[in-house]
């Protein structure tokens, strides 16, 4: 499969299913182990296998994701099994939340945007509350990734 950056970059995602709404986060990872945020899509009214669908093909022929993570805690669990399905085998990872895995993953957003190996939209648009787990489960994903490669 072709890359869809030139210089050797590629794509990770985070996920996080809601009651509500679901997000999902797209970052491209450079060779040199910068992270940027290039797509942040949150859904609300859809059917969640509406939502799954458009995710799977969001991450497999949009982008062709290396590897996501995805909540799979309490209600993520059933959609990330489903969305892992739809996948190659090994791309999703369902990640079980516990306060002090959320810690981890909240510090590493910090680290990451504090040593600017973090970049976020240039267009000067925030990442919404809602899509903060989804950015931390993506930066899960991208270290996951550069140790596995």
């Amino acid at each position: 499969m072709t890359e869809r950056w030139p210089d050797g970059s590629w794509a990770v995602a985070g996920v996080d299913f809601g009651s509500t709404s679901s997000v999902i986060v797209i970052l491209e990872v450079t060779p040199e182990g910068r992270t940027r945020v290039v797509e942040v899509d949150e859904r609300a009214g859809e059917t969640l296998a509406e939502t799954v669908d458009r995710m799977a093909v969001t991450l497999r022929q949009v982008w062709r994701v290396r590897r996501a993570a995805a909540d799979a805690t309490g209600f993520g669990a059933a959609p990330a099994e489903y969305l892992s399905r739809r996948l190659r085998r090994g791309v999703l990872e369902p990640v079980t939340m516990t306060a002090e895995r959320k810690a981890r993953l909240m510090h590493k957003v910090a680290s990451a945007l504090e040593s600017c190996r973090l970049v976020l939209p240039e267009s000067g648009a925030s990442i919404a509350p809602s899509a903060v787990m989804a950015l931390a489960l993506g930066l899960h994903a991208a270290h996951t990734e550069a140790t596995d490669a």
